[in-house]
């Protein structure tokens, strides 16, 4: 089977996941997203991966221009925990086990090895300044620690150490957005970028399964109905479909109240200008009355798994 038909498969493939961003992604024109890689989380290759794709090729057909996804290996990191050569093979098994992935993703990628990033003096620099921080800033000792006790496991407090100096003057040394599957980078990221007064942002996200969607975010119309229906409380019927729209909006990268409302409106005003009212002369049974009857149907609107009439 040839490489293109196996994308072709890998594009028209119906996935089991999606992703959706925990904050709104607020980016300019022509923005490249870093992808920070943790070569052993599962959330990060597979379906995982096509689904964080699928996230961010939505986002760039409303709208966003995101000129390129530019993904981090952490590779040549892990040397601190595996060693040199199995920190090597784990970076270049992960672009052989995702190649297929890689290729059918619609907006360009570059691949980002470890050592690439920690090689200029810069970082190297900012390493130093945070191995003397760790001496002598409490705080920044108290979350090295910290985080590297719950590591140590792995091969001794020492190697945890400095793998997070490492870790924080790389990414601590970059510029725009980068993305991960967590709520939050860890404290010792954090701090760095804060120190340093870095300009970049990180934006969360979190993988789901397609079959909860259906269940938490995306009813499908009949269920929404039905659910509706059963809710005698007016207040509670508003909340459920305003719930279910602001879910859906979200999950198709329409974020933020102001984008959201500008979207709704937008819809309002394609239903007004479709809404045809025709005045009908009823027989003489109806005296004459006339009545408003809308004529033709209003328009749906559909976003992902919402599908609302209005």
């Amino acid at each position: 089977m040839s490489d293109e038909h196996q994308i072709s498969t890998v594009k028209t493939k119906k996935v089991s996941k999606f992703a959706k961003f925990k904050t709104p992604l607020h980016i300019g024109s022509d923005s490249e997203l870093w992808l920070l890689v943790s070569l052993e989380n599962d959330k990060q290759s597979g379906e995982n991966l096509t689904a964080f794709f699928d996230l961010i090729e939505r986002l760039a057909t409303n709208g966003r221009e995101i000129k390129k996804i530019k993904i981090i290996l952490s590779d040549y990191l892990n040397r601190h925990y595996r060693g040199e050569e199995k920190a090597k093979e784990m970076g270049l098994e992960w672009v052989t086990k995702n190649d297929l992935i890689l290729k059918a993703c619609k907006i360009p990628i570059e691949i980002i090895y470890w050592k690439s990033l920690y090689d200029p003096e810069e970082v190297k620099q900012k390493e130093v300044v945070l191995k003397k921080l760790h001496q002598e800033n409490q705080e920044y000792q108290i979350i090295i620690n910290g985080i590297a006790s719950s590591h140590a496991k792995k091969a001794g407090n020492g190697s945890a150490t400095n793998y997070l100096i490492e870790e924080s003057a790389v990414i601590s040394s970059l510029e725009g957005i980068i993305c991960y599957p967590a709520d939050e980078l860890n404290e010792a990221l954090k701090f760095s970028i804060k120190y340093f007064k870095q300009n970049l942002v990180y934006h969360g996200y979190a993988i789901y399964d397609n079959n909860k969607k259906k269940k938490n975010i995306g009813l499908s119309s009949s269920n929404t109905t039905q659910t509706i229906s059963k809710t005698s409380n007016s207040s509670e019927r508003l909340l459920i479909c305003s719930l279910q729209l602001v879910e859906a909006m979200e999950n198709n990268g329409i974020f933020g109240a102001q984008q959201q409302a500008g979207f709704f409106q937008k819809f309002i005003e394609l239903k007004n200008q479709h809404s045809l009212v025709v005045k009908k002369d009823l027989n003489e049974d109806n005296h004459g009355e006339e009545i408003n009857t809308a004529t033709k149907t209003s328009p749906t609107l559909k976003i992902g798994a919402f599908t609302g009439v209005v």
